[in-house]
C-alpha cells in the first residue's frame, strides 16, 4: 500500500522566500499548498487541492469565514497588492477573482466569478507568460 506525500500548508509573504521554501519542499516530496493573508492581514485565504474552492479564514480566530468556488482545484492562492484582487493556481490554470472590500468579497463567495487571467495580471502574480508555438 503506498501513501501520500506529506502535506505542508506554507503561507509567507515575501516571494523569494515562498519560492525557495516551496521548491525545498517539493524537492523533498511534499506536497505544498500556498496560502496568504490579505494586505490588511485581517483574512487568510488558502487552497483546496480536492475542491475547486478558495476558503477564506479570519485571520484572529482561524474560522472558516466564506469559501469562493471556482474553475479548478488549487495549490496556491495569494493577494494582490494592495488588494482588491485574489489569485488562484493550479499548475497552468489560474482564476482571479476581483473585489472591492473584502466585506464585499465575503458575501460574493457563493458566486461564481472567475474567469481567465490577462496577461498583465499574470505578471502581477508573476506566473510566467506561456508563448505559443
Amino acid at each position: 500500500m503506498t501513501t501520500a506525500n506529506p502535506l505542508v500548508l506554507l503561507i509567507e509573504d515575501e516571494p523569494q522566500m515562498r519560492r525557495f521554501l516551496g521548491a525545498t519542499l517539493r524537492a523533498h516530496q511534499y506536497q505544498v499548498v500556498e496560502a496568504a493573508f490579505a494586505p490588511d492581514g485581517s483574512v487568510v485565504v488558502g487552497a483546496a487541492l480536492n475542491v475547486a474552492e478558495v476558503p477564506i479564514f479570519d485571520a484572529a480566530s482561524g474560522e472558516l469565514v466564506a469559501a469562493l468556488r471556482i474553475s479548478h482545484p488549487s495549490n496556491a492562492a495569494r493577494f494582490s497588492l494592495p488588494g482588491g484582487c485574489i489569485i488562484a493556481r493550479w499548475l497552468g490554470a489560474a482564476s482571479v477573482v476581483r473585489y472591492p472590500t473584502l466585506a464585499q468579497l465575503i458575501e460574493l463567495a457563493q458566486a461564481q466569478v472567475c474567469r481567465e487571467l490577462t496577461p498583465a495580471e499574470r505578471t502581477e502574480f508573476g506566473l510566467a507568460i506561456e508563448k505559443s508555438a
